[in-house]
């Protein structure tokens, strides 16, 4: 382990991280050692010290407790008919292209162990079931919302590890999956595209934005494309449940209207077609001594399953994946990036609003994140024949 002269800790990955763009490689994992929560300012030995630490749980990996976890399970890459290191349009720099494919990262075993049994193995068959467009009952949904919440959490250190952990470890527990998953507010747009070139991709897990503030991904698997946000409050104005606020330089809770909003309540999504489901979640609230009353929630904080019809949400016990609008997969493309981006940017301001100060890390990424979203407006214009989206997503109804 080894720190520059800026005071970010670097780690060497023990393999290549790049290969040209093209090059079709074995299926092979990619073994790095991933940063957790240690933070170079915690203590004047970490720079000379080499740990490993579980990307699962953030704690520190003895000697011949280590396995490998991949974000981006091996059965995913088989069911999608990917597991190449073909080029991914979303992740080319310069003339060089991130494994993110086939990257693994170290866990505990135990760790590895319970999140495939009670993540992951109850998602398998809920997902494929999602990509050929069956029904899945209100338990699948939240199953696979579950395991969203895995990939996206680990993905952050995913991102960190391919880029040689020249971002900032300034992570505290909640950002890794055994205490993100199923906590906070949660929401996924489902729709399909035309093309099937690349059957399977990732976007947003190295962009420093993301890094900084994890909280909405976009995963296409075949021809479906998957927008999944999930973060602290993010549904609160929608389902008139409480949130957080500084007051006095403390976070206060306010307590919710209780009654429901139209559409996402704080934003206007770019995807209005997509089918849109959410699940508010106040796990973490509960164990902060929080108990909100919500129609829209159950006694013990897991949320209940809602489906944007319109701009209205109604609850559902079973949904249909059957009828997904497909768009070209260059709108599609552009569209899921802009989703995410202003989830991202949403995300970041209202953490801002709760504990953050001019310093806050997360918040240095802002000014490329909105020049990001000035370009995809741009992209979108473009395809669209010079019809160019509204600057502003905000809902202010």
């Amino acid at each position: 382990m080894s720190a520059g002269g800026d005071g970010i800790v670097g780690v060497e990955p023990l393999v290549e991280v790049a290969l040209p763009a093209g090059v079709d490689a074995p299926f092979i994992p990619r073994r790095f050692r991933a940063g957790g929560r240690l933070n170079v300012q915690d203590s004047p030995n970490i720079q000379s010290t080499r740990l490993v630490t579980c990307v699962l749980c953030g704690g520190v990996i003895a000697d011949g407790d280590s396995t490998l976890e991949h974000p981006l399970p091996q059965w995913l890459h088989r069911f999608a008919g990917d597991v190449g290191e073909k080029s991914a349009r979303s992740f080319v720099v310069g003339s060089k292209e991130s494994t993110w494919r086939q990257l693994c990262l170290d866990a505990h075993r135990k760790c590895n162990t319970e999140f495939g049994r009670r993540i992951e193995n109850p998602t398998i068959n809920s997902l494929k079931a999602i990509v050929e467009g069956k029904t899945l009952t209100w338990s699948q949904v939240d199953a696979v919302f579950d395991w969203l919440d895995k990939v996206k959490s680990s993905t952050a250190h995913m991102g960190i590890a391919l880029q040689g952990h020249r971002t900032r470890l300034g992570y505290d527990n909640l950002s890794f999956p055994n205490v993100r998953t199923g906590a906070f507010d949660r929401l996924a747009l489902f729709f399909r595209i035309s093309d099937t070139t690349s059957s399977l991709d990732l976007w947003e897990c190295l962009n420093e934005g993301f890094l900084t503030t994890p909280s909405a991904i976009a995963l296409r698997i075949k021809d479906l494309v998957i927008v999944y946000a999930s973060n602290n409050y993010l549904l609160s104005k929608a389902f008139g449940l409480g949130f957080g606020v500084p007051k006095d330089g403390k976070p206060t809770f306010v307590n919710g209207t209780g009654v429901f909003a139209s559409g996402f309540g704080s934003r206007v999504t770019r995807l209005p077609a997509a089918k849109i489901i959410a699940q508010p979640m106040r796990r973490q609230h509960l164990k902060e001594g929080f108990h909100p009353s919500s129609d829209a929630l159950q006694e013990n904080g897991d949320g209940k399953i809602y489906e944007l019809e319109g701009m209205r949400w109604s609850r559902v016990r079973s949904t249909s994946f059957s009828r997904l609008p497909k768009l070209r997969y260059q709108i599609g493309y552009a569209l899921a990036g802009l989703e995410v981006v202003e989830w991202i940017i949403l995300s970041k301001e209202q953490d801002y609003s709760r504990y953050g100060s001019e310093n806050s890390f997360f918040m240095k990424s802002m000014p490329n994140l909105l020049a990001e979203k000035t370009l995809l407006l741009d992209l979108v214009a473009s395809l669209r024949g010079g019809l160019r989206p509204q600057q502003d997503d905000r809902d202010v109804g």
